[in-house]
């Protein structure tokens, strides 16, 4: 499997301040569909290839269909997350309010769930994962992957949502390749 690609806030004091054998092929394709909030006033904007959430900003690389320790398969999203604050950060807490996904079941849409904890741990998701658990330092910058457990092989879509709840700056669709 490969894929395609065609809520809020990312610290609690931000929104106050307004390659493992595991893995499937994949390949780079960055456009966001749907609409795109580029309007920067309050520090959220999301673009073709950059989501910026608050006082962090992640640069979107490469997607990939990972199997996980239990033989689910993940949709791994590789990222470079900086800190374009002047203190330290907590950036778990961007799940799931400000990246979540979904996806079609047979009968319905799923919310997908982020699974750190069933990525193989010899693999370089399960490391970049865990640099999600990590205070990151003012100005400084992290391999991260944003990572969801799929229900099927069917398209997910990855939403972006502001700082004001309910204000979807964009979504990333992703084809699931078999």
């Amino acid at each position: 499997m490969s894929t395609t690609s065609s809520k809020n806030k990312d610290t609690a004091d931000s929104r106050s301040e307004a390659k493992s054998s595991s893995k499937s092929s994949s390949s780079d394709d960055s456009k966001f569909d749907g609409y795109t909030n580029t309007d920067s006033s309050n520090g959220w904007w999301l673009n073709d290839s950059t989501f910026k959430a608050g006082n962090l900003r992640f640069d979107f690389g490469k997607s990939e269909v990972v199997t996980a320790t239990d033989k689910s398969k993940i949709l791994v999203i590789h990222a470079k997350m900086s800190n374009v604050s002047q203190k330290n950060i907590d950036s778990v807490e961007i799940y799931p309010d400000a990246i979540w996904a979904k996806q079609k079941s047979d009968n319905q849409e799923v919310d997908l769930t982020n699974v750190d904890n069933k990525l193989p741990e010899n693999s370089a998701a399960f490391q970049e994962a865990q640099n999600f658990h990590k205070q990151l330092l003012p100005g400084k910058s992290t391999e991260v992957v944003i990572n969801f457990e799929l229900v099927n092989d069917s398209p997910v879509t990855v939403h972006f949502v502001g700082a004001d709840v309910g204000q979807e700056l964009g979504q990333k669709t992703f084809t699931i390749k078999k």
